[in-house]
Parts: C-alpha cells; sequence; structure tokens
C-alpha cells in the first residue's frame, strides 16, 4: 500500500512538470494578426493562402471583424483603378466572416463590406483596403 502511494505521488509530480513545461511554450501568432501589420497584397486578382492559427482579436480592432472568441488575421490592398472586388475566403471546418475596411481601421470604424465566406462591393482606385478574415471558434 505505501508504494502504491509513493507511485501516484511521484506520477502526479510527473504530471505537473509535463503541464508547466507545456504551457511554457510560447505560442506565436501570425505575423498579420494585428490590423496595424496587414499582409499587403498586390495587383488587381490572385490568391494568397494563409491561416488564422493561433491569431487572436486585439482589445481596439473594429467590432465588426470578429467573433468574440475569434482569430483575426488582416490584409491590405491598394485598389488599383475603381471597379467591383470579389473577394472570398475559404475555410476547412470553420464558418469564415470577412470584413473589409476603408482606410485605416480603429475600434470605431464600419465595414464598407462584411459577410460570412466573402464580399463583392464597389472599391474606389487609390483606395487602400484593410480586409479581416476571421474563422469562429478557431
Amino acid at each position: 500500500m505505501v508504494r502504491r502511494s509513493v507511485r501516484v505521488g511521484l506520477v502526479a509530480v510527473l504530471v505537473s512538470l509535463v503541464v508547466l513545461a507545456l504551457a511554457s511554450i510560447a505560442v506565436a501568432a501570425p505575423s498579420n494578426d494585428d490590423y496595424s501589420s496587414p499582409v499587403l497584397l498586390m495587383g488587381g486578382s490572385g490568391s494568397v493562402a494563409a491561416s488564422n492559427t493561433d491569431a487572436t482579436v486585439q482589445e481596439d480592432e473594429p467590432s465588426g471583424s470578429a467573433w468574440a472568441d475569434g482569430a483575426t488575421v488582416w490584409f491590405a490592398w491598394d485598389a488599383p483603378e475603381s471597379g467591383t472586388l470579389d473577394l472570398g475566403a475559404n475555410a476547412d471546418l470553420a464558418t469564415t466572416h470577412v470584413a473589409v475596411y476603408a482606410g485605416t481601421p480603429s475600434v470605431s470604424s464600419e465595414p464598407v463590406a462584411s459577410d460570412y465566406s466573402g464580399v463583392r462591393f464597389d472599391v474606389d482606385g487609390g483606395t487602400r483596403y484593410f480586409i479581416s478574415i476571421d474563422t469562429e471558434g478557431i
């Protein structure tokens, strides 16, 4: 009986050490996690592969860009000319939300376009648009 309690105690100590070691591992957020450091998209068309794994929602992020438990990543795009932008986001096994802001967003900014999976809206040439991509519960 004494041996059992010693083993249980030893296992508990080892489990505690493993939990502490895992808790101390830093997880890096994507480089475009914050709207102040978006990835710049170039040109009039194209696609980009990206992930919002380990992304966060900033305290001062526009409220139209994320769920409360969301994980936003940000992109910026300079419209080369006036026209219509079709912007889609694909995510496996998650509900995706896209929000677009004309000019630098702030906590009180309203999106010029916002919807699930993608948006279509008119753009003005020469305007910088900030694009927030979020997936629920990631």
